[in-house]
């Protein structure tokens, strides 16, 4: 059996969500910063308490969209 390929880009996008995930310490804060991204007031309720961990969060459709490629794309203030 075959190993799936490395993707270094997928990689790196999925840890720069994780740490920005980090970044937002409290559970209020992490609902606050999704709903500003675009995510609905259950998801973000859900996802902000997840008892899950920085990285499996990190690969969720929620945490894609709200931090899109596009979003590490542009440049820095």
């Amino acid at each position: 059996m075959q190993r799936p390929a490395f993707r270094p880009r997928r990689a790196l996008r999925r840890r720069l969500r994780q740490v920005r995930r980090k970044e937002w310490k409290s559970t209020a804060a992490k609902r606050h910063n999704l709903r500003i991204r675009g995510i609905s007031e259950s998801n973000a309720r859900k996802w902000a308490g997840s008892s899950k961990g920085h990285w499996r969060v990190a690969g969720s459709k929620v945490l894609q969209v709200s931090l899109p490629n596009a979003y590490w794309n542009r440049p820095a203030c």
